[in-house]
């Protein structure tokens, strides 16, 4: 089931189950002109029986980004997109 997306800056990411994985990963792109351009993978370490998780992902350019959300069996878990405004 994918969680509640699109994605803040900051999120708290919630499910209507148990996530079931000891990892979450996140892999972060850069949509330019509809193309995505990879930019970081973040990985978060929790327990599997979490229904939520928050993780603060810093972005040092501002755009479009796309994250998509997987658990450590590389299962899609959902992804989203955000924009971010840096001044």
């Amino acid at each position: 089931e994918e969680v509640q997306l699109p994605l803040p800056k900051n999120s708290l990411i919630k499910s209507n189950k148990e996530i079931g994985s000891s990892a979450i990963i996140f892999d972060v792109y850069k949509v330019n002109d509809e193309k995505e351009i990879f930019n970081n993978t973040v990985r978060m370490e929790i327990k599997p029986a979490v229904t939520w998780f928050y993780k603060e992902i810093t972005f040092f350019k501002s755009g479009i980004y796309r994250v998509y959300v997987y658990d450590e069996k590389d299962k899609l878990i959902g992804l989203g997109d955000l924009k971010i405004n840096l001044r």
